[in-house]
């Protein structure tokens, strides 16, 4: 954190308002959204939160960064978890996940992006 040193004493220096922060924040949020539903549109098998995570490469624990964007594109019908799909074991962790699928609202949302591009 920076201060400026005024007349009358100590101040810190602005910081971005939290509206800004806010916005910046959706932004990346919508651009992850983005980035698993381009992804499960070319993976017809459908991925674990483990797989979008790893093949993303969001980090060193790849569940736990795609999970939550995989829960708000359920959320919103843009993925599903398909119950003929049996979960998928995650190598590293021994535990199982549960595949998503991309939806047809999904699939339109995406050719609905690529058109306005």
């Amino acid at each position: 954190m920076e201060y400026v040193q005024t007349e009358i004493g100590q101040y810190r220096t602005p910081t971005p308002s939290r509206d800004q922060a806010f916005q910046e924040t959706r932004e990346s949020v919508e651009s992850k959204r983005h980035l698993v539903l381009e992804l499960l549109a070319i993976t017809p098998d459908g991925l674990a939160a483990w797989e979008v995570g790893d093949l993303l490469d969001w980090g060193p624990d790849p569940r736990q960064a795609a999970a939550p964007r995989l829960s708000e594109l359920e959320l919103l019908g843009d993925v599903y978890r398909p119950s003929n799909v049996l979960p998928r074991e995650n190598p590293i962790s021994g535990h199982n996940g549960d595949v998503y699928m991309i939806t047809e609202q999904g699939r339109e949302g995406l050719e609905k992006e690529a058109q306005e591009e």
